[in-house]
């Protein structure tokens, strides 16, 4: 394999990115990068197994504290002043003015956060005039952060002084007089805040009159859940490519827009949750996301039925899929059962919390288009899905306990007694609108919506063989009913292409190449793997075409011409229609057609 990508043109295998663009291994110019987007957060699995943010940096404009986000108090901005810890001249100064008797302090403080959840802001800070600086939190709506007494940073000595009400705090150096300086609190209630940066006069005196002159350089402003995080740089936080680790080795997860309509995701605890015969503690273990506050759902000790629901979701026509993740606590098993169409439909399966196994499935009212998937996150927890069709009226997400892999079962729920004390864990409950699950979207006290993300590369007619190469894709494709995905290079429209689409049945591939309008290869084929993993090299030359997947030839044509001018890497079918939704794991381009042998050897899984 690596000396076949000797021979390659473009290579992108998921590893670094920013803002707007995932990098490419070759070349290595810039080039050859993937455009992002994604107008919204996402979630990932990360290289821990954590389900995490992307961006986890919750600040926008880290690197800019002009931009408006950022509020001043008798003190001025000059931008780019000096290097930054990066090497870059990005660093911008704090200079304090004129005004007498008052703070002189910048500060970002429209952080959302979540009752209960540790926060983590973090800078980077160098001495200029002033060496010492104060820290402060910020509560932008209603009091989210408890009150910190004196903490006080200096650059000198490279010591911090942490008040009251922090859990922890840090400073380290970094090098040529900067010093990373970290705070972490836990939010008492769900709104905004964020954290003050402010200067002190030469005494440690943070009230004084400034002299327009002295300051301070901050850069690199980070606030994150939980413990301290690798620094990541923002502008308005959109645009982030998700790097993917649910298997193990990373992926790019593209994924269509959905909402998850089940409001408090993590809290189990609110009265949108209808509980029956059970109770709920709250924060009890270690979930998926790295922090305690994972749920205990608890049988009582009757012989019943023992859950919880959401009192109302309401979503449009469609398939549509619940899911939650699930650890086993004295019991071993877990059930979700997704009723639709007011509760006249049901479908109920139960999961094995130390195999992963679904042990047992139920249904009423004769539900149609049902299915499950199950995850492994690791650390006990298991991610279960179940999909089915609702035509209209409310839905009803029930997630419950069975005692047993094989349960009694009475209205499509587990029936057992339970002894008041045993249970098992839940976190993250998700309903939407779609025929398979995706990322997690967490929810307070309202539904929330992910935006699609998509992934194209124009201007590279240097990179895409013009009279003959190789189109290479190792990837599991999202499919569902007439959601057909494709991935093409083409002249940014569907004249001059060659293209593979997923189709929605989710075992076939078409493979199709045109030029000039004219079709000149249009095959269909049924392949193991699709929503899996499959490696397809999709080869072209006049009068010499042919398509090698898994390691096996799937179709050839002998005859006819290459697309004309092709410019356009596009994760689509080259006119932004039929967009591919899944996961990458590695995309390359070969600007000569490769032997028979080579695609062969190239595919094999």
């Amino acid at each position: 394999m690596s000396d076949l990508l000797n021979q390659a043109s473009l290579v992108y295998i998921p590893s670094g990115y920013k803002e707007d663009t995932a990098y490419s291994v070759i070349p290595t110019d810039g080039s050859g990068d993937l455009t992002f987007s994604r107008a919204s957060d996402g979630t990932r699995v990360n290289s821990q197994g954590l389900v995490e943010r992307v961006p986890w940096n919750l600040a926008r404009y880290s690197e800019d504290l002009s931009n408006a986000v950022w509020t001043k108090l008798a003190a001025t901005i000059t931008t780019n002043a000096t290097t930054a810890p990066n090497g870059t001249t990005t660093a911008d100064k704090v200079v304090e003015d004129t005004s007498a008797n008052i703070l002189h302090r910048v500060g970002q403080g429209s952080i959302a956060v979540t009752s209960g959840t540790k926060y983590t802001f973090s800078f980077y800070a160098k001495a200029a005039e002033r060496f010492i600086l104060e820290l402060q939190r910020i509560n932008t709506s209603g009091t989210v952060f408890n009150a910190i007494t004196l903490t006080t940073v200096n650059l000198t000595n490279g010591t911090i002084s942490a008040g009251s009400n922090i859990d922890a705090s840090s400073i380290t150096s970094v090098g040529n007089g900067w010093f990373r300086i970290s705070l972490t609190l836990t939010a008492i209630a769900t709104g905004s805040g964020g954290l003050n940066i402010g200067l002190c006069d030469a005494n440690g005196a943070y009230v004084y009159t400034g002299d327009g002159v002295s300051g301070a350089y901050i850069w690199g402003f980070q606030a994150n859940e939980g413990t301290l995080k690798p620094y990541f740089p923002t502008t308005d936080r959109q645009n982030v490519p998700r790097l993917d680790y649910t298997n193990g080795c990373p992926s790019l997860l593209l994924e269509p827009q959905r909402t998850n309509l089940s409001t408090y995701s993590e809290d189990f605890t609110n009265a949108f949750y209808a509980k029956f015969q059970s109770s709920i503690t709250a924060n009890t273990t270690t979930s998926p996301d790295g922090t305690t506050n994972a749920d205990k759902l608890i049988a009582d000790a009757t012989n019943e039925k023992h859950g919880f629901y959401s009192e109302i979701v309401s979503p449009s026509a469609g398939i549509c899929t619940q899911s939650a993740f699930f650890k086993a606590g004295e019991y071993n098993f877990a059930c979700i059962r997704l009723s639709t169409d007011n509760d006249t439909k049901r479908y109920s399966v139960v999961l094995n919390l130390t195999t992963g196994a679904i042990t047992s499935t139920d249904s009423s009212g004769s539900p149609t288009n049902t299915s499950y998937k199950v995850d492994n996150l690791g650390n006990g927890w298991f991610r279960l899905s179940v999909s089915a069709q609702h035509t209209s009226g409310n839905a009803y997400p029930t997630y419950a306990i069975s005692s047993t892999a094989s349960p009694t079962w009475d209205s499509s729920l587990p029936l057992f007694t339970g002894n008041g004390t045993s249970g098992i864990y839940v976190w993250g409950a998700q309903f939407e609108v779609g025929s398979y699950p995706t990322s997690y979207i967490p929810t307070t006290s309202a539904s929330v919506t992910r935006v699609a993300d998509a992934a194209s590369k124009t201007g590279i007619s240097s990179l895409i063989g013009q009279s003959e190469g190789v189109l290479f894709v190792d990837i599991a494709a999202l499919v569902g009913a007439n959601e057909d995905r494709q991935i093409s290079i083409n002249d940014g429209s569907t004249s001059n292409r060659v293209t593979m689409a997923f189709l929605s049945n989710g075992t076939q591939i078409a493979f199709v190449v045109q030029s000039g309008g004219s079709i000149v290869m249009n095959s269909t084929q049924t392949i193991a793997g699709l929503t899996t993993r499959v490696k397809i090299a999709y080869a072209y030359k006049l009068n010499d075409f042919a398509v090698y997947a898994n390691g096996s030839l799937l179709a050839t044509e002998t005859s006819g011409a290459v697309p004309i001018s092709p410019s356009v890497l596009s994760f689509d079918a080259g006119n932004n229609t039929d967009k591919f939704f899944g996961k990458v794991n590695e995309l390359v381009l070969f600007p000569t057609r490769l032997t028979n042998a080579e695609l062969a050897a190239l595919t094999t899984l």
